[in-house]
């Protein structure tokens, strides 16, 4: 009976993953950034798992594996939750330096000045690019007309670690046993701190499927991003995509990124569907 069950669940399983959809996604972008990302669902309606891989000119700098799955709550509306995970080539940024410095008056254990002391901060700092790990929840609708579009919170933690040691050094004038002023090295203290790099990111897409008029898809998604940790402040994105659906399972899109904080950026691609 058990065997029977078990050939049952195989012959179940490895006919979804024959039957599954299975779609790969080729692009090039701005700065010779280069993708190929490869998905299934795996023959279960509403999920998708993925691994995209990413180069830097010509060179590996990461791989991202991502987990989603699409409840239908309505006929149009509906939810997806998602997990990513994100190895990054490993780099790390290494310094020193005096951070701060200064003078102060010195006073001997009979309440008299005897000369002037002094102190200095040398700091050592460790930036290290790192994994990261991303877990988002998005929710959208489908008009029956056409339009489309969704919202998406995602936390990220990861990408950048910062460990910082700072140490002070302090010396100072003192009287020495014939009454004479000679210089003594106080001693030193230290504080150390290790702060990873956290993300909140907003996305926020509006789109159109003109496949009634035209076969183009138009998508406009507007991103905000807030950091905490070793890099603090926010970030906003505009991001324009338009994609040709008159090739069947082949669809070629152009997408313009307005970035307010950094370079803007062009990329090309292909998706293809299996």
């Amino acid at each position: 009976m058990q065997r029977t069950l078990l050939a049952a669940s195989i012959a179940l399983f490895s006919a979804n993953v024959l039957a599954s959809e299975v779609y790969l996604d080729a692009n090039y972008k701005s700065h010779d950034v280069g993708a190929i990302k490869l998905g299934s669902d795996f023959g279960f309606t509403g999920l998708d798992l993925s691994a995209e891989v990413q180069t830097v000119k010509g060179n590996y700098d990461k791989t991202e594996l991502e987990a989603a799955y699409q409840f239908n709550i309505t006929e149009n509306w509906y939810v997806t939750p998602s997990v990513n995970y994100v190895f990054n080539k490993s780099m790390q940024i290494k310094g020193a330096n005096i951070t701060d410095y200064g003078v102060m008056p010195f006073v001997d254990g009979n309440a008299q000045w005897v000369g002037m002391g002094a102190w200095a901060t040398a700091t050592q700092y460790d930036l290290t690019r790192t994994n990261v790990a991303k877990f988002g929840l998005k929710t959208g609708y489908q008009f029956n007309n056409g339009l489309f579009a969704s919202a998406r919170f995602r936390h990220e933690i990861g990408g950048a670690q910062l460990k910082v040691n700072s140490t002070t050094h302090t010396a100072h004038l003192a009287r020495g046993s014939k009454d004479e002023i000679v210089p003594v090295a106080q001693g030193s203290y230290q504080l150390s701190s290790n702060k990873e790099l956290k993300t909140n990111r907003w996305d926020l897409t509006l789109g159109y499927d003109a496949k009634d008029i035209a076969p183009l898809v138009a998508q406009y998604n507007y991103v905000h991003k807030n950091f905490s940790g070793p890099i603090k402040g926010s970030d906003k994105s505009h991001e324009m995509k338009l994609v040709y659906t008159g090739f069947g399972d082949a669809q070629p899109y152009v997408e313009y990124t307005a970035n307010e904080s950094r370079d803007n950026e062009f990329k090309a691609g292909l998706r293809y569907t299996f």
